[in-house]
């Protein structure tokens, strides 16, 4: 903060709350011309001299919504692309494998210290071998398919036709998510989106 404030002398740096805006927050924005972080939606309207949001996230869903045929004209907003993607694959990765392992029940049973042999070992499997369904091939995407190939995994990926997917339309979708043993959802949270998580709520929910 002190480095933004040096650098962007003599220009006002205004601290906002964190969670719920208060009223010197609000005239703040109204002034500002550059924002850091996320601000409530409903008050980009009113902020007639802002110029550029830079967001803390990757994630842009709730502006979305807005008039940006004219908020277009004067406002840039720019995201966290590619910032998580190493953290989010890994993680992703991390519960699939707790899951495969029985990790999970592993740890409930640690308070007992007892050994579920006979319980866990027809249920878990290892994740070399698996059919792998990633939907979304963006950066977080294509993180989670470059740590999986050394898994040996049969690896197919569904996205936009400009993002290199294998899959691109729903009905290929439709007839891969059948055959495949894991699926990392990966998309970005627009309501272009909304049908691919529900076929794949569907299909799963059918298991």
């Amino acid at each position: 903060l002190a480095r933004l404030r040096t650098g962007t002398a003599p220009d006002e740096v205004h601290v906002a709350a964190e969670d719920v805006p208060h009223a010197d927050d609000r005239e703040a924005l109204t002034s500002a011309e550059v924002v850091f972080g996320s601000c409530p939606p409903a008050l980009l309207p009113l902020a007639p001299a802002l110029r550029w949001i830079q967001l803390d996230s990757v994630g842009c869903d709730q502006y979305l919504a807005l008039d940006w045929g004219r908020l277009g004209n004067r406002l840039t907003v720019t995201n966290l692309r590619g910032f998580f993607s190493a953290a989010v694959a890994e993680t992703g990765i991390a519960g699939v494998l707790t899951l495969l392992r029985g990790i999970d029940d592993l740890m409930a049973a640690r308070p007992d210290r007892t050994w579920q042999q006979a319980e866990l070992r027809p249920r878990i499997r290892t994740l070399r071998g698996a059919r792998v369904l990633i939907l979304g091939n963006g950066s977080i995407g294509r993180a989670i398919r470059e740590r999986l190939v050394p898994f040996g995994c049969e690896i197919v990926t569904y996205g936009t036709s400009h993002s290199g997917a294998d899959l691109v339309t729903a009905a290929e979708l439709d007839s891969e998510l059948p055959s495949c043993d894991v699926v990392f959802l990966a998309l970005p949270g627009t309501p272009a989106t909304r049908s691919e998580e529900r076929r794949v709520g569907k299909e799963c929910r059918s298991r």
